[in-house]
């Protein structure tokens, strides 16, 4: 499998500049293959102040939107997350998934904001659950102390699982009529993470119990206190529109949020939509147009999209025609 060859061309372009390049190669190459109204695609974004009113924007059509917003590392955050629970627990708890989680220290590991353990509450369609996630701890490399660890937190927080011993291997059990769902494990064995539901437990019960998790497990070092609003894996776009807009109704506290959101672009005018939206650090792709180019090589350009403007980059599966494409086009090539 070879390896592609990326360019960029120097400067930022308007819409009417990519429209007029787009025209160029569609009729100075073969085997173009224009820019999709129904391609997908996906941006990261740290819009700046509230978040946006996304679904009022016009050229976009917009398939999920998932939503995390971060809360100062202060003492009173576990009183906030009872607030944004209780908020939300009738309204996008019911139709779709908020949760609330703190990134820690695990007591007995050394961890730094590159890998840490997580404890987390979510409500899911009416269903709720206390999830834990090794990331780097001992609970994550040794499996012996992770087998001791989960005795203790199923003892501490006072979670309906179990613990069924196999063949130099454990598994987590549900003891109850809940649902469980293991992470990071073969086929269910020896899990360092998990999700459990705790059927007819309340938001107090639930936030008491990531109380005395954190105070038995954790450390002092604390390294995110965040919640999150996901509408992924919705076939009806109008669903995640509604959970959306009720994270906007809610208006829950955050010092910065992040969004991931998928797409679709009617026209190429709905670029300048994310340009509005970039913050400092952020960038969209979107793919403009492919081609064949001569000796079985092609042609892929591509808009990246961000706060300053629109740049354009050039994939090449060789590079011996990028004198060819650059003399086509009137655009100057540097590599990326």
């Amino acid at each position: 499998m070879g390896v592609d060859f990326d360019y960029r061309a120097e400067g930022f372009f308007s819409v009417n500049d990519i429209l007029r390049i787009y025209k160029i190669v569609q009729v100075s190459f073969e085997g173009f293959i224009g820019f999709s109204t129904e391609e997908l695609h996906r941006a990261y974004f740290e819009p700046k102040g509230s978040l946006p009113k996304l679904y009022n924007f016009k050229g976009i059509r917009l398939k999920s939107i998932n939503t995390d917003g971060y809360l100062p590392l202060k003492d009173k955050s576990l009183d906030i997350f009872r607030d944004i629970l209780q908020m939300g627990e009738m309204t996008i708890g019911n139709i779709g998934l908020l949760l609330v989680r703190c990134g820690f220290e695990e007591k007995s590991s050394k961890q730094t904001k590159r890998g840490y353990d997580s404890v987390s509450i979510r409500i899911e369609k009416g269903k709720k659950y206390f999830g834990y996630g090794a990331n780097g701890s001992n609970v994550d490399k040794d499996t012996k102390y992770r087998k001791e660890f989960m005795a203790r937190l199923i003892r501490i927080a006072d979670l309906p699982l179990k613990i069924v011993e196999g063949n130099d291997s454990f598994r987590l059990v549900h003891t109850e009529s809940g649902e469980l769902k293991t992470l990071k494990s073969f086929f269910g064995k020896d899990p360092s993470s998990f999700f459990c539901e705790i059927p007819g437990a309340s938001i107090d019960e639930l936030v008491d119990r990531m109380q005395v998790f954190l105070i038995e497990f954790a450390s002092k070092k604390r390294f995110v206190y965040d919640w999150g609003v996901l509408c992924s894996g919705y076939p009806d776009p109008e669903i995640s529109k509604r959970i959306y807009e009720m994270a906007l109704a809610a208006n829950f506290p955050a010092e910065r949020y992040f969004l991931i959101v998928e797409f679709s672009i009617d026209d190429i005018q709905g670029i300048e939509i994310f340009r509005n939206l970039c913050g400092p650090k952020d960038d969209v792709y979107t793919r403009l147009c492919s081609f064949d180019l001569p000796e079985d090589n092609y042609g892929e350009i591509k808009i990246v999209t961000t706060s300053k403007g629109h740049q354009l980059r050039l994939t090449l599966r060789t590079p011996d025609n990028l004198k060819l494409v650059e003399k086509k086009i009137g655009l100057k090539f540097s590599e990326a």
